[in-house]
This record gives C-alpha cells, structure tokens and sequence, in this order.
C-alpha cells in the first residue's frame, strides 16, 4: 500500500521523513550543479538528470508549499505497559506506538489499542490491522472519514488534532489520539523536576515515591508556586495531594503508575483518589503524558468473570474540591474504577482541554466496571470542557451537585467524542439536591452509548433549566431490541434520550425547564423510543425546543411512537423549517426612546427601503418588534450598511443580551453587510422584541445612528 493519496488514479507518494536542513541543503547543491550542466552542455544525460533532481525535491516537500511544515511526534508505550505488534501506525512514514490496552496480568483479553501522537499541518495516516480483516469503519462519522481497505491497511489525511476510532471487521477498536504538537514545553531540570539532585525519585517504577512527589509539591507551593516537572519514565506511587499554584508537568511517556497495594491507600473500600486537591487555588496538571490507576488490580477485579462488586475499593486519577482555578489539559487518565475526573463541592473557574479518558469497556470483551464516569461536574459552576476523549464504561460526563446543596452552573463542553459502554453520552442526574442551570453541549459525536443523552431528576429537589444540546450525532445506541416503551419510572432504559421526574425518595423534586435540543441526529436505533415524563403538574417538564431533531433519517416534528409523551408535559414545541425567515426594516413596528426612526430609500437596500434609528447619545434605544416567530433555534442577523455617523450597540431579545457589542461605522457606504448576533432559542411562537441600545461609537464616526435594512432568522 502506497503511503499516500489517490487521486483520480494518480497515486501522489509523501516523503517518508522531513529532510533535514543539511540535507536540504545538499539537495539545493545538486540541483544548482545539475542545471549548470544542462546550460553548460545540453546534454540529454543531464536533462534526465535535472527532472529526476526536480521530482525528487518536490517529493522531498521542497516544492509544495506547506508540505515541509508537517511534522509527527511519537509518544512512546511506556514499558510497564504492552506494545502492540498486531496493530500498526505509521503518520508520514513515522512509526507510531500502538499500546494493548490488557489491563489484567491473567487475561488475554484485548479491550482496545490506542495509539497516541503529536501532529502538525496536513498528515498522512497509515493504520494497518496486520492480519487479514474484510472491513473497515472510521468514527465519528460526521468526519467524513471513509478510506477505502487495501489489504490490511486504511489510509487517510489529518489536517488537525483529531481522536477517532478506527474499527477494523473482528478485530478490537483503535484508537488513534492524535493532539496538537505542545507549544513551549517546560524544560527539564528545573528546580522541582522530580528526578533532580534534590529529589531523586526512581523513574524505573521498582520503588514508591509518593513520599518524594508530594514533597517536591510542598516545595513549589512553599515558595509561591512552580512546575512540578515529571520527566519520561514510571513512577509508583499512591495518593498525592496538589497545592495551590503548582503544576504538575507530565512528559510524553510519563506514567504516573498506582501503587498496587490496596492497603497503602488507606481506604479498603469506597473511593480514593490519585491526585487531590481541596480548599486551593491556581493548580495545573498538563503533559502528554499518563495517570495510571490500575483500578481494576486495586479492587481485586482481576477476572472479567467476576462479577464487580460495588463495596470493592474504588479509584480515580483527579478529585478536585473547593478549588478556584483548575486547568487541566493534554494528559491520558486511565483505568479508573470510579468518577475519572470529579470536580465538586465549589470548584470554580475550571478548564480541561485535549484530556483523553481510557477506562474499561463493557460487554464487547467480557470487562464491566460501573461508576467509571469520565468528566464530572458537581456542585461546580463556571467550567469549559472542549476537544476531549472519552471511553469508559459509566456516563461519558455529567452534570450533578452531589450532596451539600451546591448548585451546578455556567457549565460548557464542546467538541467531545464519546464512546460511553453502559452510560450516556451526557447525563443530568442523578445525584442532585439544588439547582443545575446554564449547561451548554455542543458538538458531541457519540460512537456507542445506551442513551445518547439523559436528564433524570429523581433524587431531592432543585430546578434545572437551560439547558443546551447543540449539533450532536450519536451513531448507536446499545440493546436496540431490548425495550419498547418504558412502563415506569427509575428504569435504566435504553433509549436515544430521555427527561424524566420522578419523586423517588418523597422529598421533593422540581422541575425541568428551557431545555434546546438543535441539530441532533440519532443513527441506525431499533424499535426504541425516547421519552418525556414529568413528575407531577407542579414538577413538570416544560419549554423544550426541539430544532432539526433527526431519528432514523427523520425529522421529528411531534409526538409520536418516536418520541413519546409520557405524562406532566407542557409548552414543548418543534421546528424542522429550513427557510429562513425575514423581517424587512421598513415594515417593522419600532419604539424608540431617545431618539426617532425614518425610514430611508435607497436602490441598493434589499427592498429598495430600511429604517434609519436616529440616535444621538449612549443609552438611546428602539425596540423593534418581530412578529410571530415560531418557536425554534435561529442564527439572529442584522443587515445595514455603514457609514460615517454610525454607533455602536447592543441588542437584546426578551432583556437578555444577544451576542456582543456591534459596530455599524464605516469610512465608505458598503451595503448588505451583517450584525451577526448569534443563536437564539425561541420557546414559545410569538411577538418577540429585538432592543438595540447605543453603547458607544467609534473613534473615527461622528454620531451614533444606526441603521436595519432588514432581520434575518437563520437556520
């Protein structure tokens, strides 16, 4: 299999390493010489020699602008961990290591390969299942990722950091990780590298350094804060505990490797954590490297017939407490037997990137190990989750607030793949007693779950609302076969989503509210069907806007066997219209304070008039009125044309601010140009107000007038 691309037949090799810079310039050397001796001769000898000169630097990425650039980093398997020989990679010819993920020493049994990598610019991949396979498939499909099988291998191009599952006919899944190449590393050998002079911790994994790793963390916090630096190797050991201002550096191929003695935890059952943090602020834990939990060995679960047993000790890399300032990013967490990375209790201003999250798969190879979680938020507020992957048994992530009446809000994910065994894709729930508000999921690409998403307010009170799913695609559901509809509440149902209530303990509940669900898409599901039940007329599920919901190819439009209505329902509506909808400024009826309205005529506006809001100072405002918008998730455009004297302003629907400040000055009139204001859920069909309020001008215009040629609700 040629290392490159067809393209209408033509195959175009890539270069199976970049030159060097003396290479380079040999290269250059050559060619300058091959061309004096065609000028110098005509000889034919030396024109075949100077085009084969040419092909070669071209291929050499000499000639192809942006070629050279690319560039591929191996992270390496760590010893304590198996190399794969059944399954390769190559990324522009560079050999990638392939880990067998087999966490138990007395099984066989392969529950995935991973293959983790630095890229840059535009790359080649080569994935090749070694023996002989019929088929091959690529997630997250909304990739568009479909090489054709050749033999044994699959070749396809990565322009940017992606996490996707190669999945080759009879053989376990590969995943391929392939993060961004790290930008300004630190540097070994500063002050608290973990390996120094001062601290000498054994990098082989033949001793404990707990004792060594949580003293170079007192040092950094001691003096105001600092890197603590883990440089390539393995290092045994049990929990640590992070202080404010400090970093934890993992290197490609660190493995922070668990202490296999249960006993040395000091919890035989319930939960540990690997690393801890409580009551600080300003910590980082960030590399390419690995936190290794070894959950499995630490719970005695060593067999896959065994059943999991829910009093065995339970384990995570990352427990986060009352902490302001978290920044995770980069890192491999694997293997835990508990919630993977749990960020409770008043955690605030929180940011987790580029994590990938490794644990145990269920059923597809005899492995079950509930509660695994993988991102968890509870009682947390003020977090942003983006290009993150996850494969575990349990929910992928969550929203709860845990025990202590702290509320979860202001939460964002976005770009997330998910592969989530038993669990969903993303849960509200269950353990909760105070209010969840402003959780916002956007671009989830779900392989595998048993719900695609889940809100389940069984537990105590609170009120959830605002709640966002934005462009998701979950490409199977699990047990398609399984269950029809579900006849009573509390159910662990299988279905591509649900919002139930349910006064399971008798100590109240609350209800669930303004919950988006746009541009989502469920594949290839069976007779299953998701659902809709509010607890009672009080605790109800209400305002749920479904926009270009897709089922089985199919746009949901109502209620249905599809989509059933259980009980304790209200203002739920649907919209699958794909035609814009637009307000011309002219016809609209406008309220201004401050400052009056005119309406201009011009040829060169959309219908040949606009109105003109004449404002002369901050606060001025007008209200415009858009009358009978349906109900529906729209993009919100302002058309105008600029000009000398135009201001800068701040729109809002319904008192609520709508994007940022908008700016219509312009040294020249240009006309059709945008406001765009962004997205907007409308709940209910109905009158809806658009205020612009003067906030300011720029320097260079003089006077604060603004202007709508017209309003454009897009889809």
């Amino acid at each position: 299999m040629l290392d490159g691309n067809e393209v209408y037949g033509l195959s175009i090799l890539r270069p199976a390493r970049i030159t060097s810079c003396g290479e380079r310039m040999q290269n250059d050397r050559l060619a300058r010489n091959t061309a004096a001796a065609i000028i110098a001769n005509s000889n034919p000898a030396a024109h075949r020699l100077f085009l084969t000169t040419i092909l070669l630097l071209i291929f050499s990425g000499l000639c192809i602008p942006g070629a050279a650039s690319a560039t591929v980093v191996n992270y390496p398997v760590a010893s304590c961990f198996v190399k794969a020989t059944g399954m390769k990679v190559t990324i522009n010819g560079t050999p990638i290591d392939v880990r067998v993920y087999e966490p138990y020493a007395n099984t066989s049994i392969i529950a995935y390969y991973y293959a983790h990598c630095g890229i840059s610019g535009t790359v080649t991949v080569v994935a090749d299942a070694v023996t002989s396979t019929t088929s091959c498939t690529i997630s997250p499909k909304a990739y568009g990722i479909s090489p054709p099988l050749v033999g044994t291998t699959v070749t396809f191009t990565l322009s940017r950091s992606r996490y996707i599952e190669i999945k080759f006919n009879g053989r376990p899944t590969l995943y391929l990780l392939a993060d961004d190449i790290e930008t300004s590393p630190p540097s070994p050998g500063g002050t608290y590298d973990v390996t120094n002079a001062t601290y000498h911790a054994d990098k082989t994994g033949g001793s404990l350094v707990t004792g060594i790793l949580n003293q170079a963390i007192t040092d950094a916090n001691t003096h105001g804060g600092g890197i603590v630096y883990f440089p390539a190797g393995i290092y045994l050991s049990n929990k640590l505990t992070l202080k404010s201002n400090v970093k934890l550096y993992f290197a490609p191929g660190a493995v922070l490797y668990a202490d296999p003695t249960a006993g040395n935890w000091g919890a035989p059952t319930g939960s540990n954590h690997f690393i801890n943090t409580s009551g600080a602020s300003n910590v980082q834990i960030y590399g390419r490297g690995t936190i290794a939990c070894r959950g499995c060995k630490l719970a005695n679960y060593l067999d896959p017939s065994d059943p999991a047993n829910p009093n065995a000790m339970q384990i995570n890399p990352i427990q986060m407490t009352n902490t302001n300032g978290i920044t995770i990013d980069g890192v491999i967490v694997n293997e835990s037997t508990a919630w993977t990375v749990n960020i409770n209790a008043q955690c605030q201003n929180i940011t987790i990137t580029n994590l990938k999250v490794l644990n145990q798969r269920p059923d597809l190879d005899g492995q079950n190990w509930e509660w695994n979680d993988g991102i968890d938020f509870s009682g947390a507020h003020d977090a942003t989750v983006s290009h993150c992957f996850i494969s575990t048994v349990d929910d992928a992530a969550c929203a709860k607030t845990g025990v202590g009446g702290y509320p979860t809000y202001n939460i964002t994910y976005d770009d997330i793949v998910a592969d989530s065994g038993h669990g969903n894709g993303f849960r509200v729930g269950a353990e909760t007693d105070a209010d969840i508000h402003d959780v916002t999921l956007s671009n989830f690409n779900v392989v595998y779950c048993h719900r695609g998403f889940d809100l389940i307010h069984w537990n105590a009170g609170g009120s959830w609302h605002d709640i966002h799913f934005v462009d998701w695609r979950v490409e199977k559901v699990g047990d398609t076969t399984a269950n029809g509809t579900s006849t009573a509440r509390g159910q662990w149902y299988n279905c591509p989503f649900r919002m139930e209530i349910w006064n399971r303990f008798g100590n109240g509940v609350g209800p669930i509210s303004y919950v988006e669900v746009t541009r989502v898409t469920f594949d290839g599901l069976g007779p299953i069907a998701s659902y809709l039940w509010g607890d009672s007329a009080t605790n109800n599920i209400n305002n749920v806007c479904f926009t270009d919901l897709s089922i089985n190819g199919s746009l949901i439009n109502g209620w249905g066997s599809t989509l059933v209505n259980k009980a304790n329902t209200s203002a739920i509506t649907w919209n699958t219209s794909t035609t814009p909808i637009t307000f011309e400024g002219e016809s609209l009826t406008a309220v201004p304070s401050g400052c009056t309205t005119t309406v201009v005529s011009d040829a060169r506006f959309s219908n040949g008039q606009a109105m003109r809001i004449d404002s002369s100072a901050i606060g001025n405002y007008v209200d415009i009125t858009l009358p009978a918008v349906p109900a529906g998730t729209y993009g919100v455009q302002v058309y105008f044309n600029s000009n000398v004297d135009r201001g800068q302003y701040q729109a809002q629907i319904g008192g609520v601010n709508q994007g940022a400040v908008q700016d219509q000055y312009g040294a020249t009139q240009v006309y059709g140009l945008i406001n765009d204001l962004g997205p907007r859920t409308i709940y209910a069909t109905g009158d809806k107000v658009l205020r612009m309020t003067v906030t300011g001008k720029s320097g260079s215009s003089s006077g604060y007038k603004m202007l709508v040629d017209k309003v454009v609700l897009t889809k």
